[in-house]
């Protein structure tokens, strides 16, 4: 009986034994398979990698294929070379969001035709290849005016895009500007004006712009809000010495402002405002907010002001803006735009002479884009 016992002994630790092996080759097996799918062994699935890689592809593609804002914007120096829009020039990627067959225009009606104005800041829309679908969009919508930016003043090219928007009824006006300009050193402004200037001597019947529209913005020089007075006094001079010399020729300037610049004196307590007003023959207020009421309240003092001096005062709206849904008419769309378009052009209407107002959309592109 004890041997029996001794036997069965051995046999019990025999399988256990056996068991523990066969567990411990078993985890060994499992071992090996997960350090195969985490291995380098180029012959694996890497359909995850691929899918990575179709994703950049996809993103660099994108990148290329739609230009940022920056890059549709006027450059740093707008008085800088840039390739001329031509007969050859390739054309452009579709806008992202192409205006729907059902899409609404703004149609200001009524006898009292003031100003309905857009920047135009990408110079290649202008060229002959582009430009169709956009005077056409301008078109519909009652625009009468185009500031647009055009660095090069190559002749024929310009007059050619004064021509064909001005068989639309719209005319054009020429944008330029930077900031640095107001130091008395930079000749940036010069150059452009002599540019301005040349061009309207030797234009033909149909092909004179309306006049020289400047985007000088002080406050977007790096030490505005440290050395302000300085600054702004500046830029006073600046004002004064450039509406000079293009009138001494018999054209016409125009200054973009922020609304805020009411709250500002230069030249020993003399208001900015008053001061801009007398040199120039248009104010171009970026009044920018989403609706009537608030855009005509921010424009009161500019209204009052160019009333005194008969300086014709123009009232932005945004198409974009990432500083706030007050802002811009980003998120509204482009028909409650219109509607409150239309009812702050009525405003203005009883107020001022129609030579004396106007509205401006800033910008072409992205106001082409917006939503319906």
């Amino acid at each position: 009986m004890k041997k029996e016992n001794k036997i069965f002994t051995v046999l019990l630790k025999g399988c256990k034994a056996f068991f523990c092996l066969l567990l411990a080759f078993l985890m060994l097996c499992s071992c090996e398979n997960g350090e195969k799918k985490t291995s380098d062994d180029p012959k694996q699935d890497h359909s995850f990698e691929e899918s990575a890689s179709d994703a950049s592809s996809l993103k660099e593609e994108s990148l290329l294929s739609t230009p940022s804002k920056e890059s549709e914007k006027a450059p740093s120096d707008p008085s800088s070379p840039m390739p001329l829009p031509t007969d050859e020039s390739p054309t452009e990627t579709s806008p992202t969001s192409e205006p729907s067959d059902g899409t609404p225009y703004l149609q200001i009606e009524g006898d009292r035709q003031g100003t309905v104005a857009v920047w135009w800041w990408n110079k290649g829309h202008a060229a002959k290849a582009n430009r169709k679908k956009y005077l056409e969009f301008l078109q519909k919508n009652g625009v009468n005016e185009i500031y647009i930016c055009w660095p090069d003043f190559k002749r024929e090219h310009l007059a050619d895009f004064v021509k064909a928007a001005g068989e639309r009824g719209i005319g054009v006006s020429l944008l330029s500007g930077d900031a640095s300009w107001i130091d008395p050193q930079n000749d940036g402004a010069d150059r452009v004006i002599d540019a301005f200037l040349a061009y309207q001597q030797g234009a033909q019947q149909g092909e004179r712009l309306l006049s020289l529209h400047m985007d000088v913005e002080p406050h977007q020089l790096a030490d505005f809000w440290s050395d302000q007075q300085n600054i702004l006094e500046k830029y006073a001079d600046f004002v004064e010495k450039t509406a000079k010399k293009v009138r001494a020729q018999g054209e016409r300037i125009e200054w973009d402002i922020p609304f805020w610049f009411d709250g500002y004196t230069v030249r020993e307590e003399t208001p900015l405002l008053e001061h801009l007003a007398e040199n120039a023959d248009t104010l171009c207020l970026m009044s920018y907010r989403d609706s009537a009421e608030a855009v005509l309240e921010c424009s009161e003092k500019e209204l009052e002001i160019g009333a005194k001096y008969g300086c014709r005062v123009v009232c932005g709206l945004e198409t974009y803006s990432a500083e706030g849904d007050h802002v811009s008419f980003m998120e509204e769309g482009k028909g409650y735009m219109y509607g409150q378009c239309k009812t702050l052009y009525g405003m203005l209407s009883k107020r001022c002479a129609p030579e004396k107002f106007g509205i401006a959309i800033h910008y072409l592109d992205t106001w082409f884009k917006m939503k319906d």
